[in-house]
């Protein structure tokens, strides 16, 4: 497979959401978890959300599998990795807009989620 830039300007934006994204997220997951524990998160989310993010392959490989092809909708790694997939190559991926709008969901979420564990853990 050979890279293609396509659209210079949706590949910036997936750069810029997946890295706001992926901040978010780790503030979260370092917020809701006691740092004692912080090893056990390595095998219990890392892990997981890495295999089942399509990171290792596209979403539409799924379509046999129609169940677990929707239940990793709720991975926004998912949403990264077919961003930077659909960015760079001309493989089959999400649409778009489906991409950026879900990056920004999953951004609203996790800094919301991420500054409240924050305040918790900080201020009480």
């Amino acid at each position: 497979m050979q890279a293609h830039v396509g659209n210079w300007f949706f590949l910036a934006a997936v750069i810029i959401l997946a890295s706001l994204t992926s901040g978010a997220l780790g503030l979260t997951i370092g917020t809701l978890v006691k740092p004692q524990q912080i090893g056990l998160i390595f095998g219990v989310v890392v892990m997981p959300i890495t295999f089942l993010g399509c990171v290792y392959y596209p979403w539409a490989a799924l379509k046999p599998l129609p169940i677990l092809q929707m239940g990793v909708l709720i991975n926004p790694i998912v949403y990264m990795s077919e961003g930077l997939r659909a960015g760079v190559t001309r493989s089959p991926h999400m649409p778009e807009w489906l991409i950026l709008t879900m990056l920004c969901v999953f951004l609203a979420l996790l800094t919301r989620l991420g500054i409240r564990g924050f305040y918790k853990r900080v201020v009480g």
